[in-house]
């Protein structure tokens, strides 16, 4: 079978290690399968030498994809040549099938794909009500188009209200090799029975104003307070640069320089993932977040926002696997860390259940469910 992934690019984001991985196992499956974007970022996952990367972008300077200080005109012109070169890529190239991951490009295959016979798969990789809600005239579109809807969560497919007799399915994230290589949990509590031992609480993720940083940072001042031995790292490539600068500021005016590092995006995950004692995520909204996912099949105890569109709530079994809070509820993760700081045997069995999702989430176990899921949209073409 002919598959091509669309999306924007391959940089180091949830969508694009998902993409990496799956193109990985389709063609280890024999398959033909071609990664099609619209720019290189400065920092990619490698992908599979089998696997094809063809540039359809308008502009092979990925800077100028971005519309910033273009006047309407010439944003129309730019939607207009991406949505032609995608075409001419696909009338070329002739695919069984076209997977589009992450909203716009979701948006600019439907336009791209009308009238051909390409099978089109859409996947939503984030909270509908934020990506898709701005979007209605674009939305409809996308509906209308694809032969397939494929989601992350429950939550995001009753969003979209699709009907009873469309090709819909939810399908979770697969895991990297990195993790997969773990071979028991990370969280030892043996290693933390001196109370007065440094314990770093590890949160790693894209700085944007989604992951609510300052949420992080507020609650684990006030666990500090009753925890002086903690520390939190921060690992993350920047996207809001106010946010950043906010935290930063509200970090130097508390005086909170001593116990908070951030960082940018570490490529020793598994490592830091060694060294954590719990691991936080703090988000507004998201959809299957990796890092979350990584951190609980690493073996980790693990505290989540219970965030739309229901992603931590799909992964973590609350009080079992990993503790949720209330999203943007100071007081609540705070009292979820004290409890995990207070009790290594408890937080022992958190991370032990929390392991135990890694056997959902193996590669050729995902790979397999988009597989079935592929053909049972293609089979009539």
């Amino acid at each position: 079978m002919k598959i091509v992934f669309h999306l924007n690019s391959m940089g180091l984001g949830g969508a694009e290690r998902v993409v990496g991985i799956l193109s990985g196992c389709f063609a280890g499956m024999g398959h033909d399968v071609t990664i099609a974007t619209e720019w290189r970022s400065a920092k990619e996952y490698e992908t599979d030498p089998r696997v094809k990367r063809v540039h359809v972008g308008p502009f092979e300077d990925e800077y100028m994809c971005s519309f910033e200080g273009k006047s309407i005109i010439k944003r129309i012109l730019t939607m207009i040549k991406r949505h032609t070169k995608l075409r001419h890529f696909v009338r070329e190239s002739g695919p069984d099938v076209l997977i589009s991951f992450c909203n716009k490009a979701n948006f600019r295959a439907s336009v791209a794909l009308m009238g051909l016979s390409t099978r089109l798969i859409v996947s939503v990789r984030n909270d509908p009500g934020v990506d898709y809600a701005p979007y209605g005239f674009f939305t409809g579109m996308m509906k209308k188009k694809a032969d397939g809807f494929v989601f992350q969560t429950e939550d995001a497919m009753k969003w979209f209200d699709l009907g009873k007799d469309a090709k819909a399915t939810v399908i979770m994230n697969p895991l990297s090799d990195r993790i997969c290589s773990i071979d028991k949990p990370l969280y030892d509590k043996n290693r933390w029975q001196d109370a007065t031992a440094q314990k770093t609480i590890l949160s790693l993720g894209r700085i944007a104003r989604q992951k609510n940083l300052m949420l992080l940072v507020k609650s684990f001042e006030k666990t500090l307070e009753d925890a002086p031995e903690i520390r939190l790292r921060v690992f993350g490539d920047t996207e809001d640069k106010d946010v950043l600068d906010d935290v930063r500021d509200y970090i130097k005016e508390k005086d909170l320089t001593e116990f908070i590092r951030i960082s940018e995006a570490t490529d020793d995950v598994v490592g830091e993932l060694g060294k954590a004692y719990m691991f936080v995520l703090s988000s507004d909204y998201e959809g299957m977040p990796n890092s979350l996912m990584e951190a609980m099949a690493a073996g980790l105890p693990c505290i989540s926002t219970d965030c739309p569109c229901g992603g931590p709530g799909t992964l973590i079994e609350n009080g079992v696997s990993g503790i949720l809070t209330r999203v943007s509820d100071i007081d609540d993760m705070s009292d979820a860390m004290r409890r995990i700081i207070n009790d290594p045997s408890r937080a022992q069995e958190l991370a032990d259940n929390a392991y135990k999702i890694k056997e959902k989430l193996m590669p050729e176990k995902i790979a397999s469910e988009w597989m079935s899921f592929i053909l049972s949209v293609t089979e009539n073409r």
